[in-house]
Formats: C-alpha cells, sequence, structure tokens
C-alpha cells in the first residue's frame, strides 16, 4: 500500500462511510469509527458479509468483536489510512512489545483477511533485533496459532528466524537471549510441545541446507516474499516476489554401441 497522494485523498474522501462498532468481552461496548467503505471493500472483508440478492442498499454498519485491547484497532485505522510508513512508525513503539500488541494486530489483520497488512507486519519484523523481545512475541502468536488454523505466517518466519541463531550460535547464547521468555515457555504445557515441534523442524531443515549447501542464509536477509499471503494476482504485484528461476534440463548423452570383436 502506497501512502496515500491527495488524488487518493479525494476518491476515498468521497466514498460513502461505514460505522464500524467495536465490541469487547472485557471492555464492552467500545467506539465506533466511520470509515470508508472503498478502504474497507479493498483492503478488508469486513463488508463481504452474505446478503440478500435483493438488497441493492450500501452497508451502513458494521461490528466486529475486539478480544484484545481496543488500541489495536485504532493501529489498524491508523495503517488503513497512512499505509505501511504509518505501521513503521506504530511497530517501532517501545511499548508495542511489551503490551502485546502485534499478537492483537496480527489477529486483526487475520479475522479481516487483511492481506496487505499482515504482509507488511512480516516485513517489518524481519527488521528486528534478535533479543528477548523477540522471543517474547514468537511465543505470544504461539497460543493465537494453535486456535486460528492458517494464521502461521508470522510465527513460521520467526521460527526460521531461531533456528537460524541456534544453528549459527548455538543452544547457550539462544537460551541467553531468550531469557525469562524461555523459562516461562518451558513450564507452559500447551504451548512447549508444540513450539518445540515446530523448532525442531525448523533446525532440522536449517540442518540440511547448512549440510547440503554449506551455508545458511539468516531469514532477516532475504529480500523475497516467501513469508508473504498472496493470491495469484496479488503475488505477481508484490514489489518482493522473485520468480524462480526455470530448471535446466538435464543434458542426456547417448553413447554409442562398441561393436564387438
Amino acid at each position: 500500500m502506497a501512502n496515500f497522494n491527495e488524488r487518493d485523498a479525494r476518491r476515498f474522501s468521497l466514498s460513502p462511510t461505514v460505522a464500524v462498532q467495536l465490541n469487547s468481552r472485557e471492555f464492552g461496548r467500545g467506539a465506533t469509527y466511520h470509515l470508508p467503505s472503498s478502504l474497507l471493500q479493498k483492503y478488508t472483508n469486513l463488508l463481504d458479509e452474505p446478503r440478500n440478492a435483493n438488497d441493492q442498499n450500501p452497508i451502513q454498519s458494521v461490528q466486529i468483536d475486539v478480544d484484545g485491547f481496543p488500541i489495536d484497532f485504532s493501529h489498524f485505522v491508523d495503517w488503513l489510512y497512512g499505509g505501511q510508513e504509518v505501521l513503521r512508525r506504530i511497530l517501532r513503539d517501545p511499548l508495542f512489545i511489551g503490551v502485546d500488541h502485534y499478537k492483537g494486530l496480527w489477529d486483526l489483520a487475520y479475522r479481516l483477511q487483511a492481506e496487505e497488512l499482515k504482509n507488511q507486519m512480516v516485513d517489518h519484523v524481519q527488521s528486528l533485533p534478535f533479543v528477548d523481545g523477540f522471543v517474547y512475541i514468537l511465543f505470544a502468536l504461539e497460543s493465537f496459532r494453535l486456535t486460528r488454523p492458517g494464521s502461521s505466517a508470522l510465527g513460521d518466519y520467526m521460527c526460521d528466524k531461531v533456528a537460524y541463531e541456534i544453528m549459527d550460535k548455538g543452544w547457550a547464547q539462544f537460551i541467553q537471549v531468550a531469557g525469562r521468555t524461555w523459562e516461562t515457555l518451558m513450564i507452559r504445557d500447551d504451548l512447549c510441545a508444540t513450539l518445540m515441534k515446530r523448532l525442531m523442524e525448523k533446525l532440522r531443515s536449517a540442518y540440511l541446507l547448512k549440510k547440503n549447501q554449506g551455508e545458511l542464509q539468516d531469514p532477516a536477509t532475504r529480500t523475497d516474499c516467501k513469508w508473504h499471503e498472496h493470491s495469484e494476482k496479488s503475488k505477481l504485484d508484490c514489489h518482493r516476489y522473485q520468480p524462480e528461476p526455470p530448471q535446466k534440463k538435464a543434458k542426456i548423452t547417448i553413447k554409442p554401441k562398441v561393436a564387438e570383436k
């Protein structure tokens, strides 16, 4: 999503607005956001609800349950209007990791099928330093993944990164970096087994890459869209998409038969 220019602003300012009402089990009825229907249709599934075929009236209001903090939705709205640059500023906020907003914003992106937001979050996490906060996000996402089928793209990247760090620097260094977050995970029976299984699978893949190719690439340095979620069309439009080079056909050499003496 590029930053909106004046023409874009005119286009969505003329679009009919939809009242989005937030509901939360913890906080009760929350704020109402009046958002341009053109943006909601382009970047989310909020207006995709089943309707009577004869109903031609535009949707005027929708409700959404917010499991996490209502501020996560305000961050989503900021992204909806401002795009990737605004998202970078949000995700660089030191408080964002501490109060678990990565999980909350990822949850919203998952439930609203906001493909572009998810992909931009993955791109941003690639730039995060490998410190205890990184492992904390992975820890938070693991519990989310177990209840949300098909929601693991961000966690997949983070597991790949952890596997690389362990393979490159060893378990002792990783445990030192992870600190108390790793200790907490080890006593959580509901998360430890599943996350350790994923890590072992990633470690095996990393080991085979290192053994067979002699060099293991740091996932943080990849510039393709391996961890993106794409349709066939959006994949071709992605600025990070790198088509695989065509495989060379093996040459078949037929040796002439030598006449028997």
